[in-house]
């Protein structure tokens, strides 16, 4: 159904609970795959794309408009209850929600957004609709795995610097003359041994910064996976015993 025909039933949601929280939504242009998304305490909706939605659409949603019938067939419901892992991308602005279809058979969805701020907004209100029950964990890779290519090529040249400037240095002491010597010993009569510390020095000081951004580079997603210390006795999302615990 197209975003600018959604229905505006006057009957109130039950999923939408005064006093407690309230109703978010964001809307074209800031979101860019669907056009309109809507999350409550315990559910989140999605519109499929179909243009710009109508400003009275939106406010009759935050009024408490009965979503199931404003979204009609064609829209996407998730029950928070059955998300098993959130993942926002950095790079791209986008938030990848998987979950159980009808609790049983996994799916996903993806809110592609705008700017990063939109992208972030959403992340973090689900993020607190979910609650405890999620942990967040940053896609950061081994420090080794990150590290050990420069640290291999440093090694390399801390070995044949000076390897390379004993035999310029040899080749120069010996005989003055570098047509004199032939093979790898011109080579090295050819050039001074200074110029190959120097050489050696400044691909050493370009592989300090390379190693430096590979250890220091943020990361390009962050995911929320199920807290499994606290998965077990916690009571169902959206029950008494959870709601003063969740920020609206």
């Amino acid at each position: 159904m197209p975003a600018n025909h959604l229905t505006i039933p006057p009957a109130p949601s039950d999923t939408c609970m005064p006093g407690q929280t309230r109703r978010r939504v964001w809307a074209v242009p800031d979101i860019r795959s669907h056009s309109l998304v809507t999350l409550t305490l315990v559910k989140l909706y999605l519109a499929p794309a179909g243009g710009a939605v109508r400003p009275e659409t939106i406010q009759a949603i935050q009024n408490g408009a009965d979503l199931d019938a404003t979204f009609g067939p064609l829209g996407t419901v998730i029950d928070l209850q059955n998300v098993t892992k959130v993942r926002l991308d950095l790079l791209t602005n986008t938030l990848v929600i998987e979950y159980r279809a009808n609790g049983r058979s996994a799916a996903r969805v993806a809110i592609e957004c705008l700017t990063h701020e939109t992208a972030d907004d959403i992340y973090t209100k689900v993020w607190r609709r979910l609650g405890e029950r999620f942990e967040v964990k940053a896609d950061k890779k081994d420090p080794w795995e990150l590290a050990r290519g420069p640290v291999v090529v440093m090694a390399a040249i801390l070995l044949l610097t000076p390897v390379l400037a004993l035999g310029s240095n040899v080749a120069a002491d010996g005989r003055p003359d570098p047509t004199q010597y032939f093979g790898l010993m011109r080579i090295f009569a050819w050039v001074d041994w200074k110029v190959i510390c120097g050489v050696g020095g400044g691909l050493l000081a370009l592989l300090q910064l390379w190693l430096y951004r590979r250890l220091t580079n943020p990361p390009s997603r962050l995911e929320l996976v199920p807290n499994f210390d606290l998965e077990i006795g916690r009571p169902a999302l959206g029950t008494v015993g959870q709601v003063n615990a969740i920020a609206p």
